[in-house]
């Protein structure tokens, strides 16, 4: 298991606007496989876009990483992931409260 929050699941379009409409994200998960999903803005134009994400992993360390993908032809993107360290934001705030509960 994983926890997730608001933001924690952040869609960027090629100039590095949110793509996604910044809410909490859905839990997907069926069986033993973990699914997350946020909802885009209708109507997205081609391009690449890209998905970062952190969470709180079930042993209760940050985790994060990214991946792009393509609507129609792939293109450049102006996109800087943040330099935020692993475990900051939302996903921090739930980090410590394990931290400190456990």
């Amino acid at each position: 298991a994983i926890a997730v929050g608001d933001g924690s699941i952040r869609v960027l379009d090629p100039s590095s606007k949110r793509a996604d409409t910044g809410a909490e994200p859905k839990d997907l998960s069926e069986g033993s496989t973990v699914r997350y999903g946020v909802e885009l803005h209708p109507g997205l134009p081609d391009g690449t876009y890209t998905v970062a994400w952190q969470a709180v992993s079930a042993d209760s360390h940050p985790i994060s990483g990214a991946f792009t993908f393509s609507i129609g032809a792939p293109s450049e993107t102006t996109v800087a992931l943040p330099s935020e360290e692993v475990g900051g934001g939302p996903v921090g705030v739930v980090y410590g409260i394990a931290r400190y509960a456990a």
